[in-house]
């Protein structure tokens, strides 16, 4: 839980990256914990794998790769199209939401330009 509370920061240094390895470390001694009590078979998780390399990649690249901005894109592609048809047959009327909320924006650039 440290790793992911950590992992949430908006800005990181050195230290918290430090602090990340560690919990992740800490996680990692303790994980046999859990096979014990047979609540896990094992953890060959990717995700679990992959932030072994979280602070190499946020050193490396000055940000971490999150969900948050296509999880908002989904909230506004998919959720608000569909809270703008009557719910039934719901797949033509989202794609006509979406082909308008395009072409107003491509209009929008073009004003811009």
């Amino acid at each position: 839980l440290n790793f992911l509370n950590l992992a949430q920061y908006p800005m990181h240094t050195s230290k918290t990256l430090q602090l990340q390895t560690n919990a992740l470390q800490i996680f990692h001694e303790n994980e046999s914990v859990f096979i014990e009590l047979g609540i896990r078979d094992g953890f060959n998780i990717p995700k679990i794998h992959y932030d072994v390399h979280y602070p190499m990649y946020f050193k490396l690249f000055g940000f971490s790769d999150n969900t948050e901005y296509t999880e908002q894109l989904h909230i506004y592609l998919a959720k608000d199209a569909y809270h703008s048809t009557n719910f039934k047959d719901t797949f033509p009327p989202m794609t006509l939401w979406l082909k308008h909320k395009e072409k107003i924006f491509c209009h929008e650039k073009f004003i811009q330009w």
